[in-house]
């Protein structure tokens, strides 16, 4: 399925995230008003300036905290169903977008504190992984002698790997019957694998997100300096300092409904067309722990539920021989084709008993009943 279409099918995400952000952010603003209202009427100087100080990084805290519980009520759900789209191409009949993606969260993540603990550890062990893997060269090879152009790769680099995270949910979300740290742990490895893919994708996503953020608040800046001169007209710092907060708490709102929803559509999309019927290179896990604690810990938080990671899976061959063998995953959007078997009616030739002629005339073999499958839809295209 196509990035706009899925936007389309999840906008009521969007706009709920939007107006809870938005909602969020007048209250921060309002709070702010209110503190330096009141700092300019009772204190100045050394004193006002610390209480002002204090007053942000409270501001900031509670920001933050609201912004985790949104991101576990409704980015998580959101990317549930985007998950869902990207993959199959449809939804349940008679189910909304946003009942089912709360569903998919409780029946994943039963506490917060267990969706907080994976997405942590998913963020810090890509970041952790990239650093060691840009020091090395293994991703950017000779660039790495020119310091500077190095230094803008690693920037761009550091925003698209904000959104790795909310693929490698996606693909729990879509593997239903697997452990979640599993599941992340493996999530992680097949970006790595297929880093090359995910990264042109979002050089373009990289550049719009500058853009937007520069041009926007300037803007929203320029108005709100305006506004708040009304009210502090003695203090001309409180107006840029408030105008500058409001401004950024204003783009956030923007970024974290339509922006950040466009952006976690078109990387979870393309991560899903690269790594969804691969299975991750399990000499790159003992690489990946050794580089990264955050990812070590990922992978012994899948051996504690029992899963199996880093080993390669193990078919017993005829014989009760055993080989390594790598399970099919089905198509995106194909059903698994079934073996074809005999039908009832088809006759079984018997083998004839010894000292009897053998008969020569072949037995008319009927055709087997089993027709291949019609849907070859497939979402990607």
């Amino acid at each position: 399925m196509k990035n706009t279409d899925i936007l389309k099918r999840t906008m009521p995400f969007v706009w709920m995230r939007f107006f809870l952000y938005l909602l969020l952010g007048v209250g921060i603003i309002a709070y702010y008003v209110i503190i330096f209202l009141i700092i300019g009427s009772l204190a100045t100087g050394s004193i006002g300036a610390f209480i002002g100080l204090v007053a942000i990084i409270i501001g900031i805290a509670i920001y933050a905290a609201f912004s985790r519980y949104i991101n576990y009520l409704v980015k998580a759900a959101h990317i549930a169903v985007i998950s869902e789209l990207a993959v199959t191409g449809t939804m349940p009949q008679g189910v909304s977008v946003v009942k089912y993606g709360q569903e998919q969260v409780k029946r994943r993540f039963v506490a917060s504190s267990v969706f907080y603990g994976l997405d942590g550890l998913i963020a810090g062990a890509v970041k952790q992984i990239q650093a060691i893997i840009s020091k090395i060269g293994g991703v950017f090879g000779n660039v790495q002698a020119v310091q500077n152009i190095v230094s803008i790769i690693n920037m761009f680099v550091g925003i698209v790997l904000g959104y790795v995270d909310e693929a490698v949910l996606a693909r729990i979300f879509i593997r239903k019957d697997e452990s979640a740290w599993k599941g992340a742990a493996d999530g992680v490895v097949l970006y790595f694998q297929n880093w090359k893919e995910i990264l042109k994708n979002a050089v373009g996503i990289v550049i719009f997100i500058i853009v937007f953020y520069v041009v926007g608040t300037f803007v929203f800046w320029m108005i709100l300096s305006g506004l708040f001169s009304m009210f502090f007209t003695e203090s001309s710092f409180l107006v840029t300092l408030i105008a500058i907060i409001s401004a950024c708490l204003i783009m956030l709102s923007l970024k974290e409904s339509f922006v950040d929803s466009w952006i976690t559509i078109s990387v979870v999309n393309k991560y899903m067309q690269v790594s969804y019927n691969q299975q991750p290179q399990f000499d790159l896990y003992n690489k990946a722990k050794g580089w990264s604690k955050k990812f070590a810990n990922l992978c012994s938080k899948a051996e504690a539920e029992g899963a199996s990671v880093g080993v390669a899976p193990v078919a017993v061959a005829a014989g009760g021989v055993a080989t390594n063998a790598m399970p099919q995953q089905p198509m995106m959007n194909q059903q698994m084709m079934p073996q074809q078997q005999p039908t009832m009616n088809q006759p079984v030739q018997q083998q004839p008993m010894m000292g009897q002629p053998m008969n020569t005339a072949p037995m008319a073999q009927q055709p087997a009943t089993y027709q291949p499958s019609q849907n070859n839809n497939n979402p990607m295209q």
